[in-house]
């Protein structure tokens, strides 16, 4: 999820961006008065209560559906997946936090204060993600956030321990899928909205694996996630009914026989009342079904379907009967930024950071009341590292040409940051203010905000749960939820890996 991380902005008509470096790329909590009000929107089971202190040793439960005959534990960090040969596989997903060895160059602003420098550059934070995505053992890896420029050198680790890949061929932000090439051979790929498909053949024993992996749009979009979803279900239904016999034909002749499918990645939504978890779990979204959190966002007008059978929440079915933690760790900004109970549609200061802002500006312009052309290019470095880059620049460079004089007034200033907080951009901001200018809003006291928008499901009647690994002790947890919020030093993205293995089940007559 890239830009803000959450979203008073339910009431700002922009797709926003987990942090808000990309319109397109937008990570959400939208609705987050409303969570405040209604304590089943947006953060339903985000907070880690009593899922925080899930122990790190493994526990076993039963539950129904088509995992009631496995035994399930969870895995500590330190151990690998489960290697199940002929009887199974793992798989990972992980929202890596779009690396910044060439694109990216914004991302040392998501961490806080007391990273170095180096920890925030991309080497530091390769060598991290290296021993996360390969710690696990998994067969599968499904990252988000690729960056198609640098990708073979980004994760060149990952060739070198035995994986082959397919990229998403479309998007700034890709989906990227590695697969072993001693236990899988890939089948057909299909790059989809917001999502890559691929059919793997397992080289042991046959079985035919789908694996979708999603990188779902965010903000009050929930129409545009179920459209994403279904289209890659429908590519997974397609296959599965040509590989049947059945041809790709829409409609009841093209039904697909039993098939393992495995759907995982950022879904940049948390509610229990989606319309994606309801076309998962139940198979189907009604046509006008509008979602709690966006009352005024009504799906589509026909219902939409999917033939694959149903969903369970893999990582949910290995910790219950407690709740999954959270997957998202990051500090809460939104509401020491942003003005609740505002209009629809106009995003305002808090007086916190209109002060700040005022601060800021007495300091870059050296207290004469304007800021000049030197004064200009001196905060644009110091906040942007150098010129030419950055939506604080562009927003500049327009009010400059507004103004007609090549200097700026501390309600342009103002404006420009305005402009930030209406594209979600908190982390930004923040940073310009705190870390680059030394005017920053006091955040003492402020827990950081812990949601889960990162998912794997499986088809239940094919699929069984094995194990599910916990991607932090008990220790970094609870410093991430303390005093050192996702990324940091010890962890390179701002979302937690997740980790099953799973096991076949006979495919039904």
């Amino acid at each position: 999820m890239r830009g803000p991380r959450c979203s008073i902005a339910a009431k700002i008509p922009v797709e926003w961006s987990p942090r808000g470096q990309a319109a397109t790329h937008a990570c959400t909590r939208i609705g987050l008065l409303l969570a405040l009000s209604s304590l089943c929107i947006e953060r339903s089971g985000a907070f880690l209560s009593s899922g925080f202190a899930r122990t790190t040793s493994f526990s076993r439960t039963r539950s129904g559906s088509g995992s009631s005959a496995a035994a399930r534990m969870i895995i500590s960090p330190q151990e690998p997946l489960p290697q199940l040969g002929a009887e199974g596989f793992s798989l990972a997903s992980f929202n890596v936090l779009l690396p910044n060895s060439k694109d990216g160059w914004w991302i040392y602003k998501y961490f806080g204060p007391s990273v170095s420098a180096e920890h925030r550059e991309w080497p530091h934070r390769q060598k991290l993600m290296s021993e996360i995505m390969l710690s696990a053992k998994a067969d599968i890896v499904a990252i988000q956030e690729a960056a198609a420029e640098s990708f073979e050198e980004d994760f060149a680790f990952m060739s070198d321990a035995g994986y082959s890949h397919v990229l998403h061929s479309k998007l700034r932000f890709r989906t990227a899928t590695f697969f072993k090439t001693d236990r899988f051979e890939l089948l057909s790929q299909f790059p989809r909205d917001r999502g890559l498909v691929t059919a793997l053949k397992a080289k042991e024993g046959g079985q035919t694996v789908y694996v979708c992996n999603c990188h779902l749009s965010a903000g009050p979009f929930p129409d545009k996630r179920v459209r994403s979803l279904h289209d890659s279900l429908d590519q997974v239904r397609k296959e599965a009914a040509k590989a049947g016999g059945g041809g790709g034909k829409k409609g009841a002749a093209a039904q697909p026989p039993p098939c393992r499918v495995v759907v995982c990645g950022d879904f940049n939504d948390s509610s229990e009342e989606s319309a994606v978890r309801q076309l998962l779990t139940k198979g189907e979204v009604e046509g006008g079904y509008v979602e709690p959190a966006y009352p005024h966002v009504e799906m589509s007008s026909k219902a939409k379907k999917q033939a694959l059978g149903t969903f369970e929440d893999s990582i949910a079915v290995g910790y219950a009967p407690n709740p999954p933690p959270s997957t998202f760790i990051a500090p809460l900004l939104d509401t020491l930024f942003v003005k609740e109970g505002g209009e629809e549609g106009k995003v305002e200061m808090t007086d916190a950071v209109k002060e700040a802002v005022g601060k800021a500006f007495q300091k870059v312009s050296g207290g004469k009341g304007y800021m000049d052309r030197e004064d200009i290019d001196a905060w644009l470095v110091s906040i942007n590292k150098q010129l030419g880059r950055g939506s604080e620049s562009r927003s500049a460079a327009r009010l400059m040409e507004e103004r007609g004089e090549g200097k700026l007034l501390l309600q342009d200033f103002e404006e420009v940051y305005l402009s930030e907080l209406k594209e979600g951009k908190f982390w930004g901001v923040d940073y310009d203010l705190d870390q680059a200018l030394s005017c920053g809003v006091d955040k003492s006291g402020e827990a950081p905000f812990q949601t889960r928008f990162d998912y794997v499901w499986h088809t239940s009647e094919t699929l069984s749960v094995e194990a599910v690994r916990d991607p932090l002790t008990q220790e970094q947890r609870a410093l991430a939820a303390a005093t050192d919020p996702l990324p940091n030093s010890w962890h390179p993205s701002d979302h937690l890996i997740q980790s099953c293995a799973f096991r076949y089940l006979p495919i039904p007559e």
